[in-house]
């Protein structure tokens, strides 16, 4: 059933933060690429948030933004985690990222 669906994922989510530890969480445009200002920015903000609070980065394991936000933790030598959502039929997720 759908909700024991959804409480299984949960269970998976809470067991993934409890093996990379809790951080900084960053979200964003997956159409970002590393053409733009923007990607160095947020591998910049990345890293430093990382080594500023000693902790794991998260983002929505997807392309653009969030891919850049795990390069700027993995720089950081940060813990990287990445819980994507489910799409609807026909839409494209980008991979999780996982760093060190």
């Amino acid at each position: 059933t759908v909700p024991d669906e959804v409480y299984k994922e949960l269970l998976d989510a809470y067991a993934l933060i409890g093996r990379i530890g809790v951080g900084c969480v960053f979200f964003g445009s997956a159409r970002l690429d590393r053409s733009s200002a923007f990607w160095a920015l947020a591998v910049d903000l990345a890293r430093d948030v990382a080594l500023l609070l000693g902790s794991a980065t998260w983002t929505g394991g997807g392309p653009g933004m969030m891919h850049a936000a795990s390069e700027g933790a993995v720089q950081a030598g940060m813990r990287v985690g990445g819980i994507r959502i489910g799409l609807e039929a026909g839409q494209v997720g980008g991979g999780c990222q996982r760093g060190a």
